[in-house]
């Protein structure tokens, strides 16, 4: 997702890490081509040629002050991303936060550089939080949450349980991609949870899901009260998976309300 970042010099830009590293690796390209410039000074006035510079003259005070410039920014862009990479839970969070605020009040980030973020996002994916969510279609994390493209690791199923597929999903996203937050997101009106609290018989797989999911329900609760007890439970389950432990990943329960928009968390 794309941030807002300002330069000493009052210069500001839109970019996400990507954006940044490209930013620095060709800012550190204009430092290294004055340096090599000005190393070669012989007196105050030359004609620099070559390194993407033009024929004309230039004073050593113009290069001296070039090579400040882009030192200062060479110095804050690695700083925005050291900050970036280090994204913890918190900041994770915050991001989820902001975004379903926005989801809710119809104030949406634009979306319309798919293709470029789909090339970007073949080199590798870093996001900074993992969803575990049902797979109701009106319940879609990329969209409650508006985020981009690669920001966000999904895993979906019905009644968002939590098994050893949903474990070795959230292992890899935590341990590889070095995601610093899980979510375990339940819904209101959940067809899942309704029918492991109603009971009675249930064809096919069906069966398993209700039988991960009723010891999370009370019979003296509504079904969305025991939505948001199944999604706690799930996200318990979660925190006790030694690799998540381990890493000390953040794992939080959260409940989206399908009229409001509104994701409460727990």
């Amino acid at each position: 997702m794309k941030k807002h970042y300002t330069f000493s010099t009052g210069e500001t830009i839109d970019a996400d890490l990507d954006d940044l590293r490209r930013l620095l690796a060709e800012n550190q390209q204009y430092l290294d081509n004055y340096e090599e410039v000005y190393s070669s000074l012989e007196d105050d006035d030359y004609i620099a040629r070559g390194n993407g510079f033009c024929d004309r003259k230039y004073s050593d005070d113009f290069i001296e002050g070039q090579m400040e410039k882009y030192a200062q920014r060479v110095k804050e862009i690695n700083g925005w991303i050291e900050n970036d990479e280090r994204m913890d839970a918190h900041q994770a969070l915050k991001l989820l936060k902001e975004g379903n605020a926005r989801f809710v009040s119809g104030q949406l980030v634009p979306k319309d550089h798919y293709a470029e973020d789909r090339l970007k996002l073949s080199e590798g994916q870093h996001p900074f939080a993992v969803v575990l969510c049902c797979s109701d279609s009106r319940v879609s994390p990329e969209i409650l949450f508006d985020q981009q493209l690669g920001d966000v690791f999904v895993i979906r199923n019905a009644g968002n349980v939590v098994d050893e597929d949903v474990l070795g999903s959230i292992e890899y996203a935590v341990e590889h991609l070095e995601s610093p937050l899980v979510v375990v997101l339940g819904h209101s009106s959940c067809g899942a949870v309704t029918a492991a609290c109603q009971g009675g018989e249930l064809p096919g797989h069906l069966v398993d899901i209700a039988k991960r999911i009723k010891p999370s329900i009370s019979m003296d609760c509504c079904i969305d009260d025991n939505a948001r007890c199944h999604a706690e439970h799930m996200a318990q389950l979660v925190r006790e998976n030694p690799i998540v432990e381990h890493l000390k990943v953040t794992v939080m329960g959260a409940f989206y309300n399908l009229a409001s928009g509104v994701v409460e968390w727990m």
